[in-house]
């Protein structure tokens, strides 16, 4: 049944035909190497005894490791494949499929299972990164039901089964024998896609979804250790680290750290931020996988950092007196404070949070459910033709997306700095709350989101906090090049600072050492400041393009609150209704871009001119109502072609009649566009 069903589900790929040597075999489903994901596929055979060691003819390296047996005896060869299995190919597999008929029944399944489960997992990584089991059985009858429960009894019950397996799943499929139709496997097929896609979520979640690239190092890595000690465990954050080991010397250098500080007598609150800091850098070494800060924190930094600090902590703070100390202000002191030891865990527990979300997530997205419903993007789309588009970053790589409401012509060009995500594709359709859950998802705030088949996504102001530039050139892109009538951008607030004349000479360690200019920086550059981001927009531009290009941003009254603080809000309220900026210019520079100019008949050559008879038309959804307004507000208002007057009284004819003019000049007669942006 296996061939089988490998040819159904896998028509394309050789691995229902590959050669049978060794314990396994691995190939790639073709259908599937060019998506984001590839799939590969290893076939083994559960008879080991049956199967070649070594072809004639290899396709590629051969290298032998000898491995150091634990015990003095000789293990047997079924034993010795079990522990491969369990210990070294389990680190790298994603779901385990085993078909009941290869091994003689459920029985022998459960057999194995337990064997595995005995053995126990090499990996040291959270327990949801274990494979997940599918059982693919081939029972008749009404029997199958009883059978499945007493495997998954037996199964269950053995105490080391959770520690090596992350689920057990167990389906039935009849009526293999014979020629068998495709479709008759598409049940089971869509099983096994269900359970690659949980596994590969769990991957993403737990910041273990490797690469090509680190999965065939780890994989070296991990025959390597398997060789030298089968029953040991493999940590994929050493082994990431292999050349970049954390110093020794590390707690002794802590030690003298804190040693200059109580000397010196600085505060502590400087010596947690500066370690925690410290650690950020140093825990990432180029090229490394982005494994979860707080893991990599735990497993190679914090009996460290206890080693490091327990020499400047009294002993008894450390004793069940500890909460009655802080509960009573005891004025007993050491030489740090256990008010500075609160300290340092709460800069590490940031440090650990950097991986994930500081709030619940699930309550932002029932919120978001509830305001937009099941809505998909594409129904959004508006009569006037409006589009619009929210900015995200990707997860791996913090490449700029438009998440829009709208399609492109054509195939997207790779110089515009950013990837267009339609809201349809045949990946799926972008939900309207999805597409909001994706741009909130501001770093250490909330976590970042899947969105299905498209990846994962943080929130867009990483890339481009104020998204201008990319919006003018999303335009660009979807008039032909053409410009912008008016370009709108709205900020939510920027802190005033004074720019002081002569720099300050005299440099602190803490205060301007390497790793606060660092972040000085960073909080300042272009892609996290949104104000900064339009001024540098801004200064480029010509007189000219100036006049249509305008930004509402409100300065605040001293210091920029956290992103976080609701208790705020009334504040920004009521300093936003005080400061209109150029609100009055903006409306009537919105209300003249409404109005365009469309040929009626064809254009009329006059000897080195040309002349357009055309209609002055309105934009407007209610373009009568629209008219009696502006004429009320402007009764003298005019259109104007290069400085020069069409006709005084164009403004006031009573619509639909359209108004008409012969000119020798150029006009365009096509609607402009009126972006807004926001930070």
């Amino acid at each position: 049944m296996k061939s089988k069903a490998l040819r159904s589900l896998y028509p394309q790929s050789a691995i229902s035909t590959c050669r049978k040597f060794g314990i396994v075999n691995i190939c790639i489903d073709s259908t599937t190497e060019n998506e984001e994901h590839p799939v590969l596929l290893a076939e083994s055979v559960p008879n080991y005894a049956q199967a070649k060691s070594r072809g004639k003819q290899t396709c590629h390296e051969a290298s032998n490791h000898p491995v150091a047996w634990p015990s003095l005896e000789i293990p047997r060869r079924q034993e010795f494949i079990d522990h491969v299995q369990a210990r070294l190919l389990s680190l790298f597999t994603d779901v385990i499929c085993l078909f009941a008929q290869d091994y003689g029944g459920l029985d022998a399944v459960a057999e194995t299972l337990i064997t595995w489960a005995t053995i126990g997992p090499a990996s040291n990584l959270e327990h949801p990164i274990r494979p997940r089991l599918l059982i693919v059985a081939n029972i008749s009858g009404n029997h199958f039901a009883s059978e499945a429960l007493r495997l998954q009894l037996k199964v269950l019950s053995h105490p080391g089964f959770s520690d090596s397996f992350s689920s057990l799943n167990v389906i039935n499929v009849l009526g293999v024998s014979g020629h068998t139709p495709r479709g008759h496997f598409s049940a089971f097929e869509q099983v096994l896609k269900e359970e690659i896609r949980l596994q590969r979520a769990a991957r993403i979640n737990t910041h273990t979804l490797f690469s090509m690239v680190h999965i065939a190092a780890f994989f070296d890595l991990a025959l390597e250790n398997f060789a030298r000690s089968p029953p040991s465990t493999f940590s994929f954050i050493h082994a990431s680290r292999d050349d970049f080991k954390v110093s020794p010397n590390f707690p002794e250098h802590l030690r003298s750290f804190m040693r200059v500080l109580a000397d010196k007598k600085l505060p502590g609150q400087y010596a947690w931020e500066f370690i925690a800091s410290a650690i950020i850098l140093d825990a990432f070494p180029p090229d490394m996988h982005m494994f979860s800060p707080s893991e990599v924190f735990r497993v190679l930094y914090r009996e460290e950092c206890v080693l490091g600090i327990q020499e400047y902590l009294d002993t008894q703070q450390l004793s069940a007196n500890l909460f009655a100390k802080i509960i009573f202000a005891s004025k007993a002191k050491a030489r740090l404070s256990i008010w500075s030891w609160m300290s340092l865990w709460s800069w590490i527990s940031w440090i650990m949070r950097i991986s994930g979300g500081r709030y619940d997530a699930d309550i932002l997205e029932k919120v978001l459910q509830e305001a937009y419903g099941t809505t998909p993007m594409f129904h959004t789309a508006r009569p006037s033709g409006m589009k619009y588009a929210v900015t995200a970053t990707t997860l791996s790589d913090a490449t700029l997306c438009l998440i829009s409401n709208y399609h492109m012509e054509g195939k997207q060009t790779s110089n515009l700095g950013y990837k267009h995500l339609p809201p349809t594709s045949d990946k799926g359709e972008i939900l309207m709350w999805e597409a909001a859950r994706c741009t909130t998802a501001a770093p250490t705030i909330f976590n970042p989101k899947r969105l299905r088949s498209y990846g994962t996504f943080q929130d867009g102001g990483l890339r481009n906090n104020n998204p201008v530039r990319p919006g003018i050139r999303l335009v660009s892109q979807i008039r032909k090049d053409s410009d912008c009538d008016i370009v709108l951008s709205i900020g939510n607030g920027f802190e005033q600072k004074p720019l002081s004349p002569v720099a300050s000479n005299f440099r602190n360690l803490f205060l301007d050492g390497a790793l606060a200019r660092l972040y000085r920086a960073s909080m300042e550059s272009l892609s996290l400041n949104g104000q900064n981001s339009w001024d540098d927009h801004w200064h480029g531009l010509d007189e000219e393009t100036k006049k249509n290009h305008f930004r509402l941003n409100l300065p605040l009254e001293g210091k920029e609150p956290s992103i976080d603080d609701t208790g705020i809000m009334d504040s920004l309220y009521q300093q936003t209704m005080r400061h209109q900026g150029d609100m009055i210019e903006i409306i009537r520079a919105f209300k003249a871009v409404t109005f365009f100019f469309e040929l009626d008949r064809s254009i009329v050559e006059d000897g080195p001119h040309f002349i357009c008879y055309g209609s002055v038309l309105s934009r407007s959804p209610d373009a009568p109502r629209f008219i009696r307004l502006l004429t009320s507000d402007y009764p003298y208002a005019q259109f104007f072609n290069n400085g020069t007057s069409l006709r005084a009284t164009t403004i006031g004819l009573q619509l639909p009649t359209p108004a008409s003019k012969g000119y020798p000049n150029q006009l365009s007669g096509e609607p402009k566009t009126a972006p807004c942006y926001t930070d």
